[in-house]
């Protein structure tokens, strides 16, 4: 790829420690068993159809439950 084509651009970000009192493995463990595996399939045939944005916010809320979604 010709450098004229890469683009950088800069943006804050922001680390957050959360103490879980658990190791990471049994913590990344635990928050998959939590999160269910984001439905990618169901929200383009949304995206791909005549749906509404309130229709794929619809399909993606059926699919993370309490907000939290895994990436498979």
């Amino acid at each position: 790829m010709p450098v004229e084509q890469v683009v950088s651009a800069a943006h804050p970000m922001v680390r957050l420690d959360i103490p879980t009192g658990m190791p990471f493995d049994a913590f990344i463990a635990a928050f998959e068993q939590a999160a269910p595996v984001f439905d990618e399939a169901g929200a383009l045939r949304v995206g791909h159809s005549t749906g509404s944005w309130h229709d794929l916010q619809a399909a993606v809320a059926a699919t993370v439950g309490r907000g939290e979604v895994g990436r498979g």
